[in-house]
């Protein structure tokens, strides 16, 4: 059985308040005086007794639990989840616990749990958010509350908060960019607007500049029924838009995951459309298996270990210095070349 306060107290022949004192657990605040020398020696009956205390029940008495929390979007087929076990592998370096909380973008969600952190006594909240979907009155409130916030983003938050702008369009930029070097000139996007509607304005607005030809069919809609679906859903729209007749009418496909650049080319393939030769495709996400296809698929990396640094920068060094102004960085991903995007023109 986990060793109590209460054990402590037998062994030591003191009180349970001089215990809670010595401990940390009362926050200095029970009144109950303890020499140095008690303390000292409370301390180490304890660590001979294998005394774990109850993080819980250390926050609910207003102290430091030592835990940061972690809402996160595990929603997609990016590597959320990994990107998740790098903030939590950092934080135990730093001797802090993790709990983390799919918010999956919901605003009422992340209400709820922020209010559920605050009352467990979490030090520090870590939060991922999506074309400023979070950024609301109440949730800049709450995440003001905690000793440290830090909000990781694809867009830049007007409130003073800490900041990592995680930026997705400068590599979107950089695939129209290669589209147009490679000379195509009818270039589509697939995935779903909803979920990326600022990548694909931002592809949009790059291949127009670049005069490739672009207007509303250069969008390719999928309906994802789960993320766990991705290849079958991207397979079923090209299906549905372009039957067993109809002319493929584009020569790139820049797809919002790798997992849809996949299937889209296993499925041009079997029209008979050569990639890269009649259509140049790029993926996003840049996950490991991308070398291994044939041809090698082009991408776009996410950077996540530098965001999971700069978090590990930012976080902690708020819980050491709150008075610091809120701090900003930005971390851009950006677009990987591979054999199947086609050769650029000045390459040969």
């Amino acid at each position: 059985m986990a060793t109590t306060i209460q054990d402590i107290a037998r062994v030591a022949k003191v009180s349970r308040s001089a215990v809670s004192v010595s401990l940390g657990s009362h926050n200095g605040r029970s009144g109950t005086r303890v020499s140095e020398s008690t303390r000292l020696r409370i301390k180490e009956i304890a660590q001979n007794l294998g005394y774990q205390p109850n993080v819980m029940a250390k926050g609910l008495a207003g102290g430091r639990t030592s835990t940061i929390g972690i809402l996160w979007s595990l929603s997609g087929p990016h590597p959320s989840v990994e990107m998740a076990h790098n903030i939590s592998l950092k934080s135990h370096r730093h001797g802090y616990v993790t709990q983390l909380v799919n918010h999956m973008s919901d605003q009422a969600v992340t209400i709820k749990s922020l209010r559920e952190f605050k009352r467990r006594g979490v030090d520090g909240v870590v939060i991922q958010d999506i074309n400023c979907v979070l950024e609301k009155p109440e949730i800049v409130d709450l995440l003001n509350e905690f000793p440290a916030a830090l909000v990781v983003g694809s867009s830049v938050w007007k409130a003073p908060v800490d900041l990592i702008h995680h930026d997705r369009l400068a590599a979107c930029k950089e695939v129209a960019d290669h589209f147009a070097a490679a000379g195509r000139r009818r270039p589509v996007i697939m995935g779903s607007s909803m979920a990326n509607n600022e990548k694909v304005r931002a592809f949009m607005e790059r291949a127009s500049m670049n005069s490739m030809s672009v207007g509303p069919d250069s969008l390719i809609e999928v309906q994802y029924l789960s993320h766990n679906q991705t290849v079958k859903a991207c397979q079923w729209t090209l299906k549905e838009r372009y039957g067993k007749d109809k002319a493929i009418d584009f020569d790139a496909l820049f797809c919002m995951s790798d997992e849809g650049a996949m299937a889209s080319i296993d499925w041009l393939r079997k029209r008979g459309v050569r990639v890269p030769q009649d259509v140049a495709v790029i993926g996003f996400n840049d996950n490991e298996i991308d070398d291994c296809m044939d041809p090698p698929l082009a991408s776009v990396e996410r950077n996540d270990d530098q965001v999971a640094d700069v978090i590990d920068e930012i976080l902690f060094t708020r819980l050491i210095h709150p008075e610091l102004p809120p701090q900003r960085r930005y971390v851009s991903m950006r677009f990987v070349w591979r054999e199947s995007a086609g050769r650029r023109r000045d390459t040969g």
